[in-house]
């Protein structure tokens, strides 16, 4: 490099030029770099917000089934259960549910 140049331009002053015009690094400093960089961020912070939602409408669902089949339970078991305390319950995947009994006659009293 320096047989070509000479020795007037010193190695560091090449080095400098070649830093400033890179095309790697002209579009650092530029304001359509910034923006695009905005940009992208609030995409993601956007993507993240719609997969919080995604997950708490998945967890809703999964609550609602669970109180469906409660109260489908507890529909069956409602005439079984008898008296006016709770109910203790086996469900599917084998938890204890305590169902309150449901009243279908008016007390004599």
């Amino acid at each position: 490099m320096e047989t070509n140049l000479g020795s007037a331009v010193p190695t560091s002053t090449i080095k400098l030029y070649v830093e400033n015009v890179s095309p790697f690094r002209i579009e650092e400093g530029s304001r359509d770099h910034y923006l695009n960089g905005c940009i992208e961020e609030l995409y993601l912070q956007c993507e993240a917000a719609i997969q919080v939602k995604v997950d708490t409408i998945s967890k809703m669902k999964e609550h609602v089934t669970k109180l469906e089949e409660l109260a489908e339970m507890q529909d069956m078991m409602g005439e079984e259960a008898g008296g006016s305390g709770p109910t203790e319950m086996v469900d599917d995947e084998g938890r204890t549910v305590k169902v309150k009994a449901k009243k279908t006659k008016m007390c004599k009293t």
